[in-house]
């Protein structure tokens, strides 16, 4: 059998969707051939045992310019088309199959014509329900961006003959976000991850001994990180610190902005690679979350599955009636509020300090949790 596998992100990009493929293609390779077109600098080909990394050279590659970005993924089914088609004629390759991953929105117009030359369906993993979380949030707000970019979301819907999404919350028949003729398609599909080795990195150490909580991730307006800070700040006077370690387009602002004076206790740093952030996350005391209160759809941040994986409980505020609130509600994995209030979120820093019961409860469930939903072996044994 083979598989071919579209997305915009893979191996050598560092962010948790390069990094969840990497070990989903390393875990499907097992039992059959993968073939993986994903963006580059230029057109190359990566032969490893039974996955084969083609990379197919797009406009703007990787550019910060926001138009420049969309203007290269608008483009992407077309410069895929003509790498895919040649590489499937130069080696007399017919595919079985089709994964593609969202984001990016523009992949439609491809597997439309891909299913149709092949004869085959397609497996759509949705992980970012773009525009509707950006109409959320009050940043894309013009009515025609709205209209365009709602037409290329069902048009990847339309074309997907199965659609995996991260939550039940998102399967129910009450949400809206998705056209009533496509939710058939829906099935929980949960994030996943392959545990990393444990390196220290000599380049990154701190200051002083403090037990600490960490925040690794994206720092954006869907995360709302002020809120974080802002608790925290309220406990000042205790022995631990919060340690911020990500980027995104808020980075820059806060930490240019930080006054350290005030909170004494937070330290930012610029993101890490992925094989030295397991040796942090695995020595820290807890794991943040922390998802902006605007969302109505739910989202299960990769870094959840980060702290489960290394024995750490999860503390952090999420959108209102998020899964994840219910699911912890049964398994008891961390401390979470969806009330968007610092006095809350703070009470709940210092319960987690001060019960160490409940603390040691908390921390014997993350693994069980991990294993029983986001184990990579789960993931790759649905599809």
């Amino acid at each position: 059998m083979k598989l071919l596998l579209v997305s915009d992100t893979f191996y050598p990009i560092e962010n948790s969707g390069s990094l969840q493929l990497q070990d989903l293609v390393e875990n499907i390779s097992k039992k059959i051939d993968i073939y993986v077109f994903t963006v580059g600098k230029k057109n190359k080909v990566i032969n490893s045992k039974s996955i084969k990394t083609i990379y197919c050279k797009v406009l703007f590659f990787r550019k910060k310019n926001y138009f420049l970005r969309f203007f290269s993924e608008f483009l992407y089914s077309i410069q895929f088309f003509f790498q895919i088609n040649k590489y499937a004629k130069n080696n007399k390759i017919n595919f079985d199959g089709i994964i593609f991953y969202s984001p990016s929105i523009f992949f439609g117009p491809l597997i439309y014509i891909l299913k149709r030359r092949y004869n085959i369906k397609s497996f759509l993993i949705l992980r970012d329900i773009f525009p509707n979380w950006a109409i959320d949030l009050k940043i894309l707000k013009n009515f025609f961006l709205i209209k365009f970019f709602t037409y290329f979301a069902n048009l990847q819907y339309k074309n997907a003959d199965i659609i995996g999404v991260q939550t039940n919350s998102l399967i129910d028949n009450n949400n809206s976000w998705i056209n009533k003729n496509y939710k058939s398609k829906l099935f929980l599909f949960h994030n996943w991850l392959t545990p990393k080795k444990i390196i220290k990195s000599s380049n990154f150490s701190f200051q002083d001994k403090k037990k600490y909580f960490i925040y690794a991730g994206n720092i954006g307006v869907a995360q709302d990180i002020e809120l974080i800070i802002n608790a925290f700040s309220n406990i000042a006077d205790r022995n631990f610190k919060l340690v911020l370690i990500g980027s995104g387009v808020y980075f820059s602002k806060i930490k240019s902005n930080f006054p350290k004076t005030v909170y004494s206790n937070i330290e930012i740093y610029n993101s890490i690679e992925d094989k030295y952030l397991a040796y942090l996350v695995r020595n820290a005391y807890a794991g943040v979350l922390s998802l902006n209160h605007k969302h109505k759809l739910d989202n299960i941040p990769g870094k959840l599955l980060t702290y489960l994986s290394n024995n750490i409980p999860v503390i952090g505020s999420l959108n209102k009636a998020n899964d994840l609130i219910s699911l912890n509600e049964r398994y008891r994995f961390g401390l979470l509020d969806d009330s968007n209030s610092v006095n809350n979120l703070t009470k709940l820093f210092d319960e987690l300090i001060d019960n160490k019961i409940l603390y040691n409860e908390l921390r014997k469930n993350t693994k069980m949790v991990f294993n029983k939903f986001y184990k990579t072996s789960i993931a790759s044994n649905k599809y």
